[in-house]
C-alpha cells in the first residue's frame, strides 16, 4: 500500500519493516513506484540514489541494492531488467497508486454515465490519502505525489455532479463531504465548472449547490473552522 500509508505485503502477509531494515532497497522501491510501469534506467536510478558516487561505484551499489530488494520482496522476479531499464513486474506486483492512476485516466475517457460512476466509486474507495513511500524526501517522489493529488481532485470533480443530484455512492459521498469541508479544496473542485465554456443550467446548478453544501459543512464545524489540511511539498 502506498496511498495514505506505506506497507508491503507478500502472499497476503505484511512485511515487518523497522529501523533496522536497510534503507537503500526501500529507496529503490520508492523510485520504481514513482517511475511507473515503464521503470527507470539504471543510470538514472544510480544517480538519484548515489549522486556523489562515481559511475562504477554507483553501478555496483545499485546491483547490490537490487539484489537486496528482490530478497525483501521474496522473489527475484518482482523486479525486472529490460535492457537498461529496471521495472516492477506487473504480473507479480500490485501497486494501489498505480491502479488509482489507471482508474483516474479511465474516468476521463469514459462517456457512459453509469460506468463512469462505478469507476469514480472504485477510485475514491482506493484513495486513502497522499502517496506515502517512506522516502518522500526524494524529488521524484514529490512530483508523483503532486500528480496523484491533482488526479484525486479531478476524480472528486467528476463525482460532484452525481453528488449534488444525490446519486453518488457511499465512498464518493464521504470523500466529497470531507473535501468540501476544506475551503481551498472546495474552490478547486468547483473551478473546472466555473471556467467551463458550457454555461448551461446544469453547470450553474452544480456550482450553486456545491458552494451551498460547502458553506453549510464549514459552518457545521466547531467554531466554524475548516479541518487542517496537509500541505504538499513543492518541487524546486
Amino acid at each position: 500500500m502506498t496511498l495514505g500509508r506505506f506497507s508491503i505485503h507478500c502472499d497476503g502477509v505484511q512485511l515487518a519493516l523497522s529501523a533496522k531494515t536497510p534503507r537503500k532497497p526501500l529507496e529503490l522501491l520508492a523510485l520504481l513506484i514513482a517511475a511507473g510501469k515503464n521503470g527507470l534506467s539504471r543510470e538514472k536510478l544510480a544517480d538519484r540514489l548515489w549522486p556523489a558516487a562515481d559511475g562504477d561505484l554507483a553501478a555496483q551499489s545499485l546491483a547490490t541494492t537490487l539484489h537486496r530488494l528482490r530478497g525483501l520482496l521474496k522473489t527475484s522476479d518482482a523486479v525486472l531488467i529490460a535492457g537498461d531499464q529496471l521495472l516492477l513486474n506487473q504480473d507479480l506486483v500490485w501497486i494501489d497508486s498505480w491502479h488509482f492512476h489507471w482508474l483516474a485516466l479511465q474516468i476521463e475517457t469514459t462517456m457512459d454515465r453509469a460506468q463512469r460512476l462505478q469507476l469514480i466509486e472504485k477510485a475514491l474507495a482506493l484513495y486513502a490519502g497522499p502517496l506515502v513511500t517512506g522516502n518522500d524526501h526524494l524529488s521524484m517522489i514529490v512530483g508523483t505525489t503532486q500528480r496523484l493529488h491533482r488526479q484525486w481532485l479531478q476524480v472528486l470533480a467528476a463525482a460532484l455532479p452525481y453528488f449534488v443530484d444525490n446519486l453518488s455512492p457511499p465512498a464518493a459521498k464521504d470523500a466529497l463531504i470531507t473535501a468540501l469541508m476544506d475551503k481551498e479544496t472546495a474552490d478547486a473542485l468547483v473551478a473546472p465548472f466555473t471556467s467551463s465554456r458550457k454555461k448551461d443550467e446544469q453547470v450553474s446548478a452544480i456550482v450553486r449547490k456545491s458552494r451551498k453544501i460547502a458553506s453549510e459543512l464549514m459552518l457545521a464545524e466547531p467554531g466554524g473552522r475548516t479541518p487542517k489540511k496537509t500541505k504538499l511539498p513543492s518541487v524546486h
